[in-house]
């Protein structure tokens, strides 16, 4: 039901009779993003990355899922664990050789 009301827009089709978006409850809502969350992982991931069903519910083991996948990902591409993340570990950044050299020259921070 959730991928329906996704692919339509209209998150309506979801809700009991009577209740709206401006007063649905917390299970529900956290229900339904879980759902749509689980969709995205569909969708979006190869089958051999999409964590299993049995792991679902479990929030620490999606965790330690996606932790391995990094680990994986980083070996099969050639990426070091020296290799700078952000806080969230979610996104690679590399120092930019131009900005250095504009740093260095101090056009731009004087």
């Amino acid at each position: 039901m959730a991928s329906f009301a996704k692919s339509t827009g209209s998150g309506k089709s979801i809700l009991p009779k009577g209740i709206d978006l401006h007063n649905i409850t917390n299970d529900l809502f956290i229900a339904i993003e879980h759902s749509l969350r689980i969709l995205s992982w569909q969708e979006n991931l190869p089958s051999d990355e999409c964590p299993p069903a049995w792991m679902w519910p479990l929030d620490w083991e999606i965790d330690e899922w996606f932790k391995k996948l990094k680990i994986e990902r980083d070996n099969k591409y050639g990426r070091s664990s020296s290799s700078s993340y952000n806080d969230e570990g979610d996104s690679l950044f590399d120092e930019n050789v131009y900005f250095e050299r504009l740093k260095t020259e101090g056009s731009l921070f004087e």
